[in-house]
């Protein structure tokens, strides 16, 4: 083995860390460093306390390590004084050099014309519950949001350039110029489609049916179909190098606006509209005979290229070519590989563009070719992707940490204090995500949780129906909408995907299969599936319960799942007033033979929790920053100075919760509150981390 100085370039540091001869030392507690090595035996040669996470296994506190001979990663996360001398292994490998050939080795197969494997090998995989398709009336929260959203679709479809702008405001069309077809076909027309399933709705009904016209209209014959020429395809992207604003804006057509005009005309399909799926298929057939079909990956952002064949192939229309595209121009086998690795910087050091949340489309795209063809090889990267994602990328309320923008966002860096943090995109692709794979493991508690964070959390305070959509999602400072002071509507990859998601919310509340439900959010509906017809009422922040009523059920005996969240405390669960066991993080399962009036009622604490802050981002002082969660209700501290960082003098087993008529409050020293995240706008300053002595 050879003996690698810790000043080497290939080592990553992430954190504030001082150097002194050839040796680095951690100036604050969760300084991070990541490896790439090469080799059977690794050695760190250092003094302090430390944790490592070798191929992305439980962290251990060791410091030797014999493995199998090859290429492996590291990932060390250090207390403040901890020094690093050196490091002993065979090689240590850049990074950056080692993904950048990878990719270009990538690009040239594709363009020489890498092969699919055979369909007639392929042996697809079915869920083993399934979110409903209909036949959901949210309430509460997400009741409210589903309205209100509808509403917004009907203005937005009136004036689908503008909107809401205050008077004297400046019209900036932004994404509406660049990317039509995602906005009007995807957003407005995708949106409306997606919120007809659940109820119909003549306003709703008629903007699909005129979009649908007027893509028919203009379609031509060979199946091509945009608001701009055809040869938009044939302009190529190449990262590392300088390309054009021309190049950068317009080679993003054929990836991110396409994607979203493919999601909204399969939800015009699934809304009822035939004419849609026999669109959408007419314009793939002529992209994948095109000479464009091998060059998705030369745009710019060019995951968003990944999931719109896809959608495609996994509707009525779709076929095997649609499947074939993804295997010959898109499969990224160095992204796909570093996922099932656990790899953690193969999210945020990835060459092929900007590394920011849509990697998590990287996630879904192999999830759905999974499901396609039940290669494992792409649920190995699935899986291993959600671990890196949700182990390193994600704050607290389903944010997401890594972003398009002022990066590199390292793993764990949890950056804050910058222009780009939290943006909504990731927060929607999460959701998405979480629920596929709850589809294919409903019993998995953890994948339930995530979908509940993101929906009480970030949702709600990103979505204003009266001015927009928030671009970002701050921890810090004063929210904002578009990165403006002013709420505009312009047309935003996070307004698109927000009102697709929030015309589709019903789906997230429950699954369902021959065997019975799963009830997985704590969230008010009626619901009407198969022979089941159920409510649910529930009330997490002031009544602390859930109660399930049955209408009408099946008549044979039948499984219901309650998801007990790994948050509640005191649970008690009762059927017809009859104790039953519950156990937090898990579904609490009932198996009888149901009849109307039958009623299962949960009751719980909501925990309070302070939770350390492990980003980069820590107090010059070096004392710890913390959040506050209440059950799965992020905190935000406000009634501090502007600009300033709080310091909490209270110890975290003093804190206590008052409620009021409309929400709660935890009050602290001085005059300062933690009130939940997603209640309040850019009014007030807030923290989500202040410091506690």
């Amino acid at each position: 083995m050879k003996v690698f100085k810790a000043n080497n370039p290939n080592i990553i540091y992430i954190g504030s860390w001082t150097d002194q001869d050839s040796a680095k030392t951690a100036k604050f507690d969760f300084c991070k460093f990541f490896i790439l090595f090469r080799g059977a035996c690794l050695k760190l040669h250092a003094e302090g306390e430390l944790l490592c996470s070798v191929d992305g296994a439980a962290d251990t506190a060791d410091t030797e390590f014999t493995l199998a001979d090859g290429t492996h990663t590291l990932l060390v996360t250090v207390k403040a004084g901890f020094r690093l001398n050196s490091v002993e292994t065979d090689a240590l490998l850049s990074a950056n050099e080692e993904l950048r050939h990878a990719y270009n080795d990538e690009i040239v197969h594709i363009l020489l014309g890498r092969e699919g494997t055979d369909p007639n090998t392929w042996q697809p995989v079915s869920p083993v519950a399934r979110r409903p398709e209909t036949g959901v009336k949210p309430g509460g929260l997400l009741g409210r949001l589903f309205e209100e959203n509808v509403a917004r679709i009907k203005r937005c479809a009136a004036d689908p350039d503008t909107l809401d702008l205050p008077e004297g405001a400046k019209r900036d069309l932004g994404w509406v110029e660049w990317l039509p077809a995602s906005l009007k076909d995807g957003r407005v027309m995708g949106g409306a489609a997606k919120a007809l399933r659940w109820g119909e709705d003549a306003g709703l009904r008629a903007i699909v049916d005129d979009a649908i016209g007027r893509i028919e209209a203009t379609m031509r014959p060979d199946g091509w179909y945009n608001y701009y020429p055809e040869s938009e395809y044939g302009v190529n992207y190449y990262p590392n190098v300088e390309n054009s604003t021309d190049v950068i804006l317009s080679s993003e057509k054929k990836s991110f606006d396409r994607i979203f005009w493919s999601y909204g005309m399969v939800a015009a399909g699934k809304a009822g509209n035939a004419k849609a799926y026999d669109l959408i298929r007419r314009m793939y057939d002529w992209l994948e005979n095109s000479p464009y079909a091998n060059q998705l990956l030369l745009a710019h952002n060019s995951t968003n290229s990944l999931t719109g064949n896809l959608v495609l192939a996994e509707s009525e229309a779709g076929k095997a070519e649609d499947m074939l595209l993804s295997q010959t121009s898109l499969d990224k086998h160095t992204v796909l590989a570093g996922m099932a690795a656990r790899n953690p910087v193969i999210f945020s050091n990835y060459p092929a563009d900007r590394p920011h949340c849509y990697c998590i489309m990287d996630i879904l795209a192999a999830l759905a070719e999974y499901r396609l063809t039940g290669q494992q090889r792409y649920l190995d990267a699935a899986l291993g992707g959600w671990e890196v994602y949700n182990r390193y990328y994600k704050h607290p309320g389903a944010i997401t940490a890594i972003c398009e923008q002022d990066g590199p966002y390292y793993p764990g860096s949890y950056q804050m204090n910058i222009g780009h943090t939290g943006e909504t995109c990731g927060t929607v692709f999460w959701l998405w995500l979480n629920l596929e794979l709850l589809e294919l493991f409903p019993d998995q508690e953890k994948y339930a949780a995530e979908i509940e964070d993101g929906l009480l959390n970030t949702l709600p305070s990103a979505f204003m129906a009266d001015q927009g959509v928030r671009y970002h999602n701050v921890l810090q400072g004063r929210k904002n909408v578009c990165n403006a002071p002013v709420g505009n509507t312009i047309g935003t990859c996070c307004e698109m995907t927000t009102t697709l998601t929030l015309g589709d919310c019903p789906q997230y509340t429950f699954l369902s299969n021959d065997e019975g439900l799963w009830l997985h959010q704590l969230v008010s509906y009626e619901a009407k599936c198969g022979q089941w017809d159920f409510c649910v009422d529930s009330d997490i922040l002031h009544k602390h319960q859930l109660t399930f009523t049955v209408r009408s059920a099946p008549d044979r005996e039948q499984s219901v799942k309650l998801r007990v969240p790994a948050w509640a405390n005191d649970t008690t669960l009762t059927l017809n007033g009859r104790p039953m066991a519950a156990r937090p993080g898990s579904f609490a399962e009932i198996r009888r033979i149901w009849h109307p009036g039958d009623t299962v009622t949960l009751t719980f604490s909501p925990a309070l929790c302070v939770r350390p802050y492990t980003g980069v981002e820590q107090a010059e002082n070096g004392k710890g920053r913390f959040c506050v969660t209440y059950g799965p209700y992020l905190m935000a501290l406000t009634g501090m100075a502007e600009k300033a960082l709080p310091t909490v003098t209270a110890a975290a087993a003093d804190l206590r919760v008052e409620q009021t008529e409309a929400s709660v409050r935890i009050p602290v020293n001085g005059g300062m509150v933690f009130r939940p995240y997603f209640e309040f706008g850019d009014e007030i300053e807030f923290n989500c981390y202040p410091v506690f002595e």
